[in-house]
């Protein structure tokens, strides 16, 4: 008998979420299942189309996904332009961290470049910040 793996999850905070077509584009929706909302320590911020976040005091709003097949990082990592081999020269790091709910490890895509604090989302949230700004 084969012992269990434990899940592996991922956390989207952007256009990965479920509403937007990111992961069919990618092809790579079968690959996730959604198991919900989440919320991630951190601080968010506006990059124009899309958000980055900061690991550390604040809260962002996301989904949390459930990895049935980790090729999916195969498509994900260019998406997020992350490079496992040249995590110096990425603009994003993949890194496990534990959510604050839920109380769940996560794999969550993070700023690896200094972002200009005036475009932060105070809200935490993408979509509230989409929604505001809608014109």
């Amino acid at each position: 008998m084969r012992p269990i793996q434990p899940a592996c999850y991922v956390a989207f905070y952007g256009t990965l979420m479920s509403e937007f077509d990111a992961l069919d584009r990618l092809a790579a929706r079968h690959q996730l299942q959604l198991v919900g909302p989440c919320r991630i320590a951190g601080r968010l911020f506006d990059l124009g189309d899309w958000p980055t976040l900061v690991p550390g005091e604040g809260i962002v709003h996301g989904e949390l996904v459930e990895v049935i097949d980790e090729t999916v990082f195969a498509a994900l990592d260019p998406f997020e332009d992350y490079d496992p081999h040249d995590r110096e020269s990425s603009i994003y790091q993949r890194v496990r961290v534990p959510l604050l709910e839920p109380a769940v490890e996560a794999w969550v895509y993070v700023a690896n470049k200094p972002v200009p604090a005036q475009c932060e989302i105070a809200s935490g949230s993408w979509r509230e910040w989409l929604d505001a700004n809608a014109a």
